[in-house]
């Protein structure tokens, strides 16, 4: 006896350049209609963002969010974005965002372009 998944339906709206771009695809046989290039495309951003990683975010005060980032920046030298800080803390983007403003304002650290 075997068990079945249960399905369910998800709808999204496109623009009319990125529907054309996967019916290229559909008609070139890459994909054989539109749901099989949607569930696969969200299959392979699932994979690629780790569908089992679950964030705990927890609010912290700017002062500390400034801490932490120092900290992470000492541990990892080179370019970093925010998010990446505020990924591997479990923090709210808004605090570190003004966090590094205050940073930079106090010349801590610098923007990297």
């Amino acid at each position: 006896m075997t068990t079945q998944e249960v399905s369910y339906q998800v709808a999204c709206k496109v623009s009319k350049s990125t529907y054309m771009k996967i019916k290229k695809l559909i008609e070139a046989g890459m994909f054989l209609n539109f749901s099989d290039f949607t569930r696969k495309a969200i299959e392979n951003e699932l994979e690629r963002i780790g569908e089992t990683e679950i964030l705990s975010i927890r609010e912290t005060p700017v002062e500390k969010a400034k801490k932490l980032i120092e900290k992470y920046l000492d541990e990892h030298p080179g370019p970093v974005y925010p998010s990446d800080i505020a990924d591997h803390y479990g923090l709210e983007l808004e605090p570190v965002f003004e966090a590094v403003k205050q940073l930079k304002a106090e010349r801590k650290i610098k923007e990297v372009r």
